[in-house]
């Protein structure tokens, strides 16, 4: 649950080891905190304004991501308290050409359910169903990722009487 990075990148993980994904989002299209909108000939980034892939984990889907175009260094000017800082020992990078481009990369061959709202969790047989605003069933797993803001997947899990309380 949940079509922004986080929730992509697992998915993609998944998918990539063979596990048969669906990711389920509420939005329109891809992107979560890093949605870019576009009007009136503009295209314009709000949330997420740059990515910090840093440690040996993320070393290497950032140089996939680099090589792939859908990422690019940014070497910013930073000031603070009116004076310009050194920049960054790690590489800051922003999406090509918008911060959701990583995640459309990410989700390029997964199922994605857009406009899909998961209001309920409730354990079956053989692991999960999400269910949306009208009780509708929206989706069935072995497991369950929810990658949303803590308020809101803690209010998801609660739904299935799973303990909440440390997020």
């Amino acid at each position: 649950v949940g079509a922004g990075i986080a929730g992509s990148h697992a998915a993609r993980i998944l998918h990539d080891h063979g596990h048969p994904v669906t990711v389920i989002d509420k939005s329109r299209g891809p992107g979560g905190r890093s949605s870019s909108r576009r009007g009136d000939g503009t295209r314009h980034d709000h949330g997420c304004q740059v990515l910090r892939l840093r440690g040996d984990t993320l070393r290497r889907p950032a140089e996939s991501w680099e090589e792939d175009g859908v990422i690019a260094r940014w070497n910013p000017r930073i000031l603070q308290d009116g004076s310009v800082i050194p920049r960054p020992r790690e590489p800051w990078f922003v999406g090509k050409p918008g911060m959701n481009e990583l995640v459309r990369h990410l989700q390029r061959d997964l199922e994605v359910d857009f406009g899909r709202r998961a209001t309920r969790l409730e354990r079956i047989a053989t692991g999960w169903a999400a269910f949306d605003e009208e009780g509708l069933r929206i989706g069935t797993g072995d497991r369950v990722i929810i990658a949303a803001p803590a308020p809101q997947a803690a209010t998801l899990l609660r739904t299935a009487g799973v303990d909440a309380d440390p997020l």
